[in-house]
């Protein structure tokens, strides 16, 4: 993560531009496609070999996730059910801190610790 915000990735980084672009799953094949900036040479780097992307939309609110593993890629059983937990947690997010008090709590102090990270 840290090489990742430091350097811009995001800006480069293929499933970033394939989420915006899509809804559904993503294959490895179509995002080293848009793979222009050896995003995903570098990430293997860091032990993350295997990516499924998945992007859901609904009333004007995105959320892109890309999921990595180090030993083998996802089946697709293992993509279905990520991206039917993705768009679960798209939904809850949608809904806001209210309705789920408790997952309120957990997305604030996940936020918290990825734009404030401590020492």
């Amino acid at each position: 993560m840290e090489y990742y915000a430091r350097n811009g990735v995001i800006m480069k980084d293929p499933a970033v531009r394939w989420g915006f672009a899509n809804d559904g799953i993503a294959s490895l094949s179509e995002l080293q496609e848009l793979d222009d900036q050896g995003v995903f040479d570098k990430a293997s780097e860091f032990g993350l070999n295997y990516w499924t992307v998945m992007a859901t939309s609904d009333s004007g609110s995105k959320s892109i996730g890309a999921f990595s593993r180090s030993d083998r890629d996802f089946t697709d059983s293992e993509r279905e059910q990520l991206f039917a937990d993705f768009q679960s947690l798209h939904r809850l997010t949608r809904q806001g801190p209210e309705a789920e008090p408790e997952f309120g709590e957990m997305l604030l102090e996940l936020s918290i610790q990825y734009t404030h990270p401590s020492g």
